[in-house]
């Protein structure tokens, strides 16, 4: 019986080009020779140089990389995506998966700055049924009371039921059903969710319809993480990335696929330049980001609100409409 194709969705500008490099190296060290991996870049727009390096570092009889640029769709609610710190609007790429690609009914999308410990197929395989998406709980949000509080009152979901959106696996025709490309919208256009962005959107309109996964899954290197258990994906969240500073775990896993990188020149130059200032700022952007939650979990009123509107938007039958506009031969080849 002939395998099913593993459909794979990065969303990436230039600056985390180097370290998708260091994520696809250790996914195809791990993947089955058997299976066909179809592999989709968003973006808003790459360098050419840099798609011909990834492109040729990683061909493969069994692998294909496409590059799809959605330029022209986020344009059109561009003045809508908010972002904070380091984040680019290129994080709500993977909102737009069901409705660009069609064709396609099941999908994962990865973060790239996460590393494969074991056979990515293995997580693609999961059974989905009839919910939206399967998801690991974001352990940050898990560990932090501040957050715990947050996701409680202001998306109304319990920290344990919380999932961490740079790992999912996507049931797209679900989504499809569900209109969640115009639910989104609706509620993109209704509330501004300032800590986790398009993670608040996924968990506020997907909950009830999460099939979670083991944590081995989606595995974060924080300070309070026990490291003595199975581990299948190291998701180098937040400010714990090995490429600004030193003494996070799984540094030297990290450091001996991106010294065989083509761009490895690149990544040590961005390590030795991430300097004790940069540092401090990228440790304040987190405190500050645990402070806004303190915050925002306390304002009873707007919390409120907010929890009404997401259950009118959830309940509504929206009639899809064709609203996207890019001539489909754009994304014909991701699809194959």
């Amino acid at each position: 019986m002939k395998k099913e194709q593993i459909n794979i969705f990065f969303a990436c500008d230039d600056n985390y080009i180097p370290f998708l490099s260091v994520t696809l190296a250790s996914m195809f060290k791990n993947c089955e020779k058997g299976r066909f991996y179809n592999i989709c870049i968003l973006n808003s727009g790459l360098k050419e140089e840099n798609i011909k390096k990834i492109s040729a570092e990683f061909y493969s009889s069994n692998i294909e990389i496409n590059f799809c640029d959605v330029s022209e769709e986020l344009e059109k609610i561009s003045n809508r995506l908010h972002t904070r710190d380091y984040y680019s609007k290129s994080t709500y790429f993977r909102l737009f998966i069901p409705s660009l690609f069609p064709n396609i009914d099941k999908a994962l999308y990865l973060d790239c700055d996460i590393l494969l410990k074991d056979d990515i197929s293995r997580l693609y395989d999961t059974k989905l049924g009839n919910n939206l998406i399967g998801a690991i709980h974001d352990s940050f949000v898990d560990t932090n009371k501040a957050l715990g509080q947050y996701v409680k009152h202001r998306i109304g979901v319990k920290a344990k039921k919380y999932f961490n959106a740079g790992v999912i696996l996507m049931n797209l025709k679900e989504m499809r059903k569900f209109d969640f490309k115009d639910k989104f919208i609706n509620l993109l256009s209704s509330v501004k969710f300032d800590v986790a962005q398009d993670q608040d959107y996924l968990n506020a309109l997907c909950k009830g319809r999460v099939k979670f996964i083991e944590e081995k899954w989606n595995f974060m290197p924080l300070e309070s993480q026990n490291v003595n258990k199975k581990i299948s994906l190291i998701h180098f969240n937040l400010d714990y990335k090995p490429w600004q500073k030193d003494g996070i775990m799984f540094a030297q896993l990290f450091w001996e696929y991106a010294h065989k990188s083509i761009f490895a020149e690149e990544i040590s130059n961005i390590k030795d330049n991430f300097d004790a200032k940069k540092q401090l700022k990228a440790k304040v952007q987190t405190f500050n980001l645990i402070s806004l939650c303190l915050a925002q979990a306390n304002d009873k009123d707007e919390n409120k609100k907010i929890k009404e509107i997401i259950k009118a938007i959830k309940k509504e039958k929206i009639e899809y409409e064709q609203s996207y506009s890019i001539e489909r031969e754009t994304f014909i080849a991701c699809e194959n």
